[in-house]
């Protein structure tokens, strides 16, 4: 059977259950079977649902004319030196996600990957097929809208427009940016300002327009290939005003890019999934996925197309294009105005939810239960007008198993995602030009309740990635992937994952910080672009964590009220809820959760940060690591060397800094619910304890346990893991020696090891 008639039927075979209702079966606790199943065995990399050990790749235009070699290469010496169980892949290329030579290239790597014991986990975005998806529906383009005004000389308005092109991480090395490749004035009409200044939008007069648009095109270098790229240019007047009106017209262009709102789009995503699971992908992969970017929204600028202009007739009986003016220029306060930017931004989160769910529940069925959804929905990793514009905030409503976020997103909302998502952690992206600034960011996500996904060595700066630059370009592929596991670097990745393997539970945070949805992204009131962030922050400096959460979960049952009277989020109990700034109907919503209950978890107003802190004081909640702004890994994190504390009571304590990447000595006591134990290790130890008595223990570099019911010391430092299972310890050996004998005092202490095995660089 030829290869594209096998694909074919793959892909049919596959699809043939997608319109089934989504089930996901209970299955046993991951880290349970990981336990279970591996008694008496050494393991070489971690399953991925017990931890992510994520690398994330992109072929780019220059991998294919020599047959994948520096691709391999990259591979081939990365996985030697790695620990990860599981990559990423993306296109940074010319040829497009349905091309034969990506085709290929997937399916090799796939296998080689599988050879390794490695899972890929394929970027299957439509934006990454937009040639494939045009061929198909040419009409679906991606609508760009903007309202301009210009005021009349001599009776005459004259106005000038350049829509812009874009580019962003899906375009890179890619033939096309989004361009746009047609325009059209879509309607003109003139208005009088009112006494305070404002537009008159109430009465418009319409006017006849005299226009020429220009569509530009060039052809620009990029990394082993090109680029078309372009602007619409769009001038023209109107006479016959007077003196005191004011011209208004609505310009519209389409864009290189699948309308969202397109009725395609969704069963085109599937399409794509189903033609990599006949590939011998592990999943499917969704990064960053929204509108097109828009760098600097102008709240004069907005999305359209038919299909869009349908969705908002159908929400509020009106016409987009009639009310972009008012949404541009109506006065402040309006409540018509507040209405029509209510609903176009309800309908933005909105559509990106639908395609994300889609997307999460279409790998599930296509994969299975168990795989692991990839990756993140942030965008411009901010709470900010860059991401209301480009997926409406959805990062809470994107569904994943493991709350994803990048750079510098942050972890107050990570952590939400968390609780609500069900990870014991949350995995963060994050660029370095060098080895040690990584290794940093590898402790201080630890100590914020994340992992790190890695990437290449890479810096936007040219100087400081000056030593790749000078190289050839296949040893520089190479290099940057490769040098980023250093041993120290390598160390620091296995000795932050000991944790993982003793518990499922999250970071404790008392405090649910609730911040109005429907007033954050409208611009037309008092509300706009305000989360709260700053009263947040005064919180989290002091060590009183908060979880962050627009109103708009209080209607999705992501809250509830546990039968002793507290607010919850999956396993997180809040003892304070701070509101800020909720609409009438957001804190309906919120009370419909309460349901008028007697809460033990206090109200607060979103800006009550320092009655907060003095309730929190009283009530003898848990203090964690203070975080502040600019650490060397970045914003709005605590430096790595404190004690976290997670819900179950386990105490993680890390000690790590620039100089010392595989962690600092620990030689102290750590106490969890009340039992004290005293440690001698290397960079991060974690001690749970229940009823008095110690049930869990993870360590780097340990060489001494003292407590009431474990005691033992090592000869050299070891990583060590010990669990109670039904009251019998079982233990895991971190180490390079795939084959000595398990340490002495080790061994004593129970029969029942497991041996997680390093790579043997790390072998001392």
């Amino acid at each position: 059977m030829k290869t594209s008639t096998l694909i074919a039927f793959a892909c049919a075979a596959a699809l043939n259950g997608l319109c089934a209702p989504l089930t996901i079966a209970p299955s046993a606790d991951p880290l349970v079977r990981f336990w279970r199943d591996n008694d008496g065995k050494s393991v070489r990399r971690l399953p991925v649902d017990v931890v992510p050990e994520n690398v994330f790749w992109g072929f780019g235009t220059r991998d294919f004319p020599d047959g994948l070699k520096a691709f391999s290469r990259m591979i081939d010496e990365s996985v030697a030196k790695s620990t990860y169980n599981c990559v990423t892949l993306t296109l940074r290329c010319n040829p497009e996600l349905g091309d034969k030579e990506t085709l290929l290239a997937a399916q090799a790597v796939n296998e080689k990957a599988h050879a390794a014991g490695i899972k890929v986990y394929m970027d299957t975005d439509p934006r990454i097929a937009r040639r494939e998806f045009f061929a198909r529906w040419p009409n679906d383009m991606q609508g760009v809208a903007v309202v301009v005004t210009a005021a009349p000389t001599n009776g005459v308005a004259a106005f000038t427009y350049t829509f812009k092109d874009a580019t962003d991480h899906m375009t890179g090395g890619a033939r096309n940016s989004y361009r746009p490749v047609r325009a059209r004035v879509a309607a003109a009409f003139a208005v009088r300002r009112r006494a305070d200044g404002a537009l008159d939008l109430s009465e418009r007069r319409p006017v006849d327009v005299t226009s020429e648009i220009a569509v530009r095109s060039r052809r620009d270098a990029t990394g082993g290939g090109y680029m078309d790229r372009g602007d619409a240019v769009v001038s023209g007047k109107a006479e016959g005003l007077a003196a005191d009106e004011t011209l208004v017209v609505t310009l519209e262009a389409d864009y290189f890019s699948a309308d969202l709102f397109s009725p395609h789009i969704i069963p085109f995503a599937r399409e794509l999934m189903a033609r990599y699971k006949a590939l011998g992908a592990d999943g499917g992969m969704r990064d960053e996925w929204g509108f097109i970017p828009d760098h600097a929204p102008s709240l004069h600028k907005f999305w359209w197309s038919p299909n869009f202009e349908a969705a908002y007739r159908a929400a509020c009986g009106r016409s987009l294009m009639d009310d972009f003016p008012l949404m541009a220029f109506g006065a402040k306060g309006d409540a018509a105005r507040a209405a029509a930017i209510g609903t176009f931004m309800k309908l933005v989160l909105a559509r990106n939810v639908e395609i994300e769910r889609d997307f999460y529940e279409t790998d599930k069925r296509l994969f299975g239960a168990g795989v692991y959804v990839a990756k993140h929905p942030t965008w411009h990793s901010a709470v900010c007008p860059q991401e209301y514009f480009h997926n409406g905030l959805d990062w809470w409503q994107a569904p994943r198993d493991w709350a994803q976020g990048d750079e510098n997103a942050p972890i107050y909302a990570l952590n939400a995602m968390a609780k609500k998502f069900g990870g014991p952690v949350w995995l963060n992206e994050g660029y370095t030009a060098t080895p040690e600034r990584n290794v940093f960011r590898v402790w201080t996500y630890a100590m914020s309740g994340g992992r790190q996904v890695y990437h290449g060595l890479y810096s936007g700066n040219p100087k400081e990635m000056k030593k790749y630059n000078d190289m050839p370009w296949e040893e520089s592929r190479v290099r940057k992937a490769v040098d980023l596991l250093a041993p120290g670097n390598v160390t620091a990745q296995t000795r932050v994952r000991l944790p993982n393997l003793i518990s499922r539970a999250q970071v404790d945070s008392p405090v649910a910080y609730v911040f109005g949805h429907e007033r954050l992204v409208d611009w037309s009131g008092d509300g706009w672009n305000d989360h709260g962030q700053w009263k947040i922050l005064a919180l989290m400096s002091q060590g009183w964590w908060c979880d962050a959460y627009p109103a708009s979960e209080c209607s999705l049952g992501t809250f509830t009220v546990d039968g002793d009277g507290y607010l919850r989020v999956g396993q997180q109990r809040y003892l304070a809820v701070m509101l800020h700034n909720l609409s009438a109907g957001e804190r309906r919503a919120f009370d419909a959760v309460v349901k008028g209950r007697a809460l033990k978890t206090r109200i607060f107003g979103g800006d009550e940060d320092k009655a907060v802190a003095d309730y929190l004081q009283q009530a003898g909640a848990v203090r964690q690591p203070s975080v502040k702004g600019g650490t060397k890994a970045g914003s709005m994190y605590p430096e790595p060397d404190g004690t976290l504390r997670l819900i179950d009571g386990t105490a993680i304590r890390i000690r790590a800094d620039w100089d010392h990447p595989c962690g600092l000595p620990i030689a102290e006591t750590v106490e969890s619910n009340g039992v004290k134990v005293e440690l001698a290790a290397e960079g991060l130890v974690a001690v749970r304890a229940e009823k008095g008595q110690i049930v869990a223990l993870a360590a780097g570099g340990l060489t001494r346990v003292q407590g009431p019911d474990l005691s033992f010391a090592l000869e050299r430092p070891e990583d060590v893991v010990l669990l109670k299972i039904d009251g019998e310890w079982h233990g895991i050996w971190q180490t390079a020696d795939a084959n000595g004998s398990v340490p002495a005092p080790l061994a004593a202490l129970t029969p029942h090891w497991m041996r997680l095995i390093l790579p043997s660089h790390l072998a001392r």
